[in-house]
């Protein structure tokens, strides 16, 4: 770290902070943003059904990580249990 001799060196050092900070506190808001739009349960739905239709299953795990195709194989699963129970509800009305 560089000595400070000076008011305005320790101004200036003191505004480069503030700026990192903002910035930082900025990429923070926009990443949690991001994560929770990537989290909706209907977006969950879209990348699981994307997924199941794909033509390699493999891609799930090399590529976009374990935790995400996980996730989206749990969301898999849960569209397909929900698609099975309105598909059987709308049998039984006939």
């Amino acid at each position: 770290m560089k000595e400070i001799n000076s008011i305005k060196l320790l101004n200036a050092e003191k505004k480069k902070i503030v700026q990192r900070q903002e910035a930082l506190e900025q990429k923070i808001s926009d990443n949690w943003n991001d994560l929770k739009v990537n989290m909706k349960p209907a977006n969950l739905a879209k990348d699981a059904f994307r997924q199941a239709i794909s033509e390699s299953t493999r891609d799930i795990f090399n590529h976009k990580g374990v935790v995400k195709g996980l996730v989206s194989f749990g969301a898999a699963v849960l569209v397909k249990r929900m698609l099975q129970k309105r598909v059987t509800r709308l049998f039984k009305r006939k």
